[in-house]
């Protein structure tokens, strides 16, 4: 059987009880009767004031403040462990590494055997472009990703997986830039 938990851990606890109650009465009031005994945050409210003002020095004997926190607890239900866990879980929920807002250089060559994409080639793989547009220009037009069905070149670039593929394939001494926007 656990422990009950001390007085400075119940005031903590109940101060986030008492946010979470009123944030479940409000959705109460958006989305229909909540299936939790509505609870009055003001009266939490009062009651967590009650106990600190107790243990910070107030007229109170430690077996009334026993008294006051267990019926915090009781009054914060089902808040209260929601709370207790929140505050007590010290591992954290891991970090957001955001996205890097520089945009990479443009991609520019000349079709050769020794280019990015070889003569008679047709896709690359750009992972430096993930997340980006990408613009593409073939000998200093730029290209569409719509496959009109007159013969024109097109282009096909997921962003996502950074995999760029253009139709025909390239020719020998064709400029190529491959833009990121």
């Amino acid at each position: 059987m656990s422990s009950l938990p001390t007085i400075p851990n119940t005031i903590s606890y109940a101060k986030l009880a008492t946010g979470l109650c009123a944030i479940d009465n409000f959705k109460g009031s958006l989305f229909g009767k909540r299936l939790t005994a509505p609870s009055s945050p003001l009266t939490q409210s009062i009651v967590t004031s009650a106990l600190e003002w107790g243990y910070d020095g107030g007229a109170v004997s430690s077996t009334e403040l026993r008294q006051i926190a267990n019926y915090l607890i009781w009054l914060t239900s089902p808040y209260f462990q929601t709370a207790q866990y929140i505050i007590s879980n010290t591992s954290g929920g891991g970090s957001v590494v955001p996205p890097t807002s520089t945009r990479p250089l443009p991609l520019d060559f000349v079709v050769s055997v020794s280019s990015p994409i070889p003569t008679g080639g047709s896709g690359l793989s750009i992972p430096a472009y993930k997340g980006w547009n990408l613009n593409f220009d073939r000998n200093g037009m730029a290209q569409n990703t719509t496959n009109v069905g007159d013969g024109s070149s097109y282009y096909s670039w997921d962003r996502d997986l950074a995999l760029f593929s253009c139709s025909p394939a390239l020719q020998e001494s064709e400029l190529v830039r491959l833009s990121p926007i």
